[in-house]
């Protein structure tokens, strides 16, 4: 089997998804290389496989604009018509910036072209099967895998506080990853800013790059910790290590990795009560996920946060990247006439 991917470990730097998944397939002796518009013609490949897709109508991606987005059609166009099957992971459902003229030529096009839709949850497998665009293409679920295998262990909490500033007795909320503006960090600090008042113990660690004109004034507080910069791999542990919970309010979200990291670490997460956390909650068990309906507000946070959780390891047998590669390949080598599998096992 030989895929084409978009991308396949350009990203690993700011989302390992591609890196773990692909490591996993070419153990299992898939060719996989790096998306080059020139491999397109240089060599055949049974599948393209892309991710991201509306990055091409995304402003912030940095190449968005009609001639990017003619350039990918075009692409689309001439992949299919060497035979080449189109794969998408759909990491989202929609682009979470973007500009609506040429989002409406995306949506009324690129759907034409995909042959699979591969979902990360249940619940984006039920928002693509709902969308008539997509009637003709397989949609199959496959979870996101943990990032165990690309991170030392964690450090003792103690340790870690004690390298970032943080007293060794807190209580600490982590958000980590790329600052953007659908992932609410606004809300968790004016949340944080109202707790602290009664609670001396908590802290706020604020990790990522700002991906947009972030209000850094709100970010002054004496127990608001920010390292506002890509977080080399190396020390990524040190900030879940830190953490008590792990939170992302986010207004709108199809998957998160964010919380998979949390998990991965075996910390607990607190997210929005949105399909794609709830699907995940079902999954691991409500210790782990913890969910709140509506906007994040004090007294909701104040609740969830009673309870430090376990101390333990997470056992996540569903999320191994060796069951999920097995299973890709498996899929995309049934007939086109069978009904697709998932391993997603029933919720508890």
């Amino acid at each position: 089997m030989k895929i084409l991917a978009w991308p396949k470990s350009e990203n690993k730097s700011t989302n390992p998804y591609n890196y773990l998944f692909y490591s996993e397939l070419e153990k299992r002796g898939v060719e996989v290389d790096e998306f080059r518009y020139k491999q397109l013609l240089r060599k055949k490949y049974d599948y393209l496989h892309v991710h991201w897709p509306e990055n091409v109508v995304n402003e912030t991606s940095g190449g968005w604009g009609p001639g990017n987005l003619a350039k990918f059609l075009l692409m689309l166009l001439t992949t299919r018509l060497r035979g080449t099957r189109i794969v998408w992971t759909a990491h989202n459902l929609r682009a979470h910036e973007e500009n609506s003229a040429l989002r409406q030529v995306y949506n009324a096009l690129f759907p034409r072209f995909v042959d699979y839709v591969h979902c990360l949850s249940e619940h984006s497998k039920r928002a693509v099967q709902e969308d008539r665009r997509y009637a003709s293409a397989r949609v199959f679920v496959l979870p996101h895998g943990h990032y165990r295998p690309l991170y030392p262990r964690p450090l003792p909490a103690q340790e870690a506080r004690r390298r970032l500033g943080v007293p060794e007795g807190a209580r600490v909320l982590l958000f980590f990853g790329q600052i953007r503006p659908y992932k609410n960090l606004e809300a968790l600090i004016r949340v944080f800013r109202e707790l602290a008042e009664t609670d001396p113990d908590l802290y706020l660690l604020v990790a990522g790059q700002p991906r947009y004109d972030l209000d850094r004034e709100m970010l002054e507080h004496p127990r608001i910790h920010t390292h506002l910069e890509l977080i080399d791999d190396a020390e990524v542990p040190l900030y879940f290590s830190a953490a008590t919970w792990v939170v992302c309010p986010y207004r709108v979200v199809t998957n998160s990795g964010t919380a998979l990291l949390a998990l991965s670490f075996s910390r607990p997460f607190i997210g929005p009560d949105l399909a794609a956390i709830r699907d995940l909650r079902e999954t691991v068990g409500e210790d782990w996920v913890r969910t709140y309906a509506g906007d994040l507000t004090a007294p909701k946070l104040r609740v969830l946060t009673r309870d430090p959780g376990s101390q333990e390891s997470l056992d996540l047998p569903d999320f191994e990247w060796s069951r999920i590669a097995q299973q890709f390949i498996g899929i995309l080598e049934q007939p086109r006439t069978a009904a697709p599998q998932t391993s997603l096992r029933q919720p508890r």
